[in-house]
């Protein structure tokens, strides 16, 4: 009891930390399932001992509401032989939580870091940057003046999404936002304009095999707004998982054989710059090249 009572603790508070990140991505229940699996196997060597000063106190604290601990102590036993199998089973759970957090935690860690850096990367206003085009979105060319978050000025949208008929958005203001499901994203506009090029006649031949293109002016439309609501197909902008490769050299994600490996690995790379360091001042500063030539001139020849 006192271990889920503390997990669950723990586990809300990751979910708090990472509320703005988790929330408004359409994410389904299997991502958050795996999610929160990987979560509660990391944070279980920190639920552990918790949950054993927890469970100590109640356990301890009923013995002696209902003077069984004094009946233990009037029958001869004193208190270290009273506390002997508390500490055994804490030793043996200490053992085990070792274990645990050498060869389990580091892969629990490396899943739920690469989880969550792939649901961060689809934050939506994450890929819209003030001053430059973003196509981040297939079909769309999206540039914004200024703005942070959901709200932007100065919006400029390219639908490329059916070339014979490209449209065109302007709008002094505006927000976005996705959809529960994280099927759609959309467009809140404001004061702006819509302009749509309507598909050109195509070249065609005549009888005698000249080409007769159309004329270079061809329809289009256009129309002006107040406020206007403008949505985007996010079909394609689903979650993409990343390599776990790229996050398995962090510390986080190494057990203590991995650690003092790595360890070695660096001092033995410290140990080779610094000698390329000595040799490359031995070579070529004027002082040591000079003081070589004296001691052996003939290797110079």
């Amino acid at each position: 009891m006192t271990f889920a009572i503390s997990m669950f603790i723990l586990v809300m508070q990751f979910f708090w930390k990472y509320i703005d990140d988790l929330m408004g991505k359409g994410l389904s229940g299997s991502v958050i399932l795996e999610l929160l699996f990987y979560i509660s196997a990391s944070l279980i060597p920190l639920a552990l001992p918790l949950a054993i000063l927890l469970s100590s106190i109640m356990t301890l604290g009923n013995l002696s509401e209902n003077n069984e601990l004094t009946a233990l102590k009037s029958s001869g036993l004193s208190l270290y032989k009273i506390l002997r199998p508390l500490a055994g089973v804490t030793l043996i759970i200490a053992i085990c939580t070792f274990l645990f957090a050498n060869y389990v935690i580091p892969v629990a860690n490396l899943k739920w870091h690469s989880l969550i850096f792939d649901i961060q990367n689809t934050k939506i206003s994450s890929i819209l940057k003030p001053g430059t085009y973003s196509k981040e979105l297939d079909g769309y060319a999206i540039k914004v003046d200024q703005g942070e978050g959901d709200h932007f000025t100065g919006i400029l949208i390219h639908d490329h999404t059916n070339p014979n008929e490209i449209k065109t958005i302007r709008a002094k203001e505006g927000k976005i936002y996705k959809t529960e499901n994280g099927k759609y994203l959309f467009f809140e506009l404001k004061n702006g304009s819509a302009m749509e090029e309507l598909a050109p006649q195509p070249a065609r031949y005549s009888s005698d095999g000249v080409i007769h293109s159309p004329n270079a002016n061809h329809p289009a439309r256009r129309s002006s707004f107040e406020q206007a609501t403008y949505k985007i197909d996010l079909s394609g902008f689903d979650l993409n998982r990343s390599r776990e490769e790229l996050f398995k050299d962090k510390h986080e994600m190494l057990n203590v054989f991995q650690i003092n490996y790595a360890i070695d690995s660096i001092a033995i790379s410290r140990r080779d710059v610094l000698t390329n360091f000595l040799k490359n001042i031995k070579n070529d500063h004027p002082y040591f090249v000079s003081l070589t030539y004296q001691n052996n001139p003939h290797s110079y020849e």
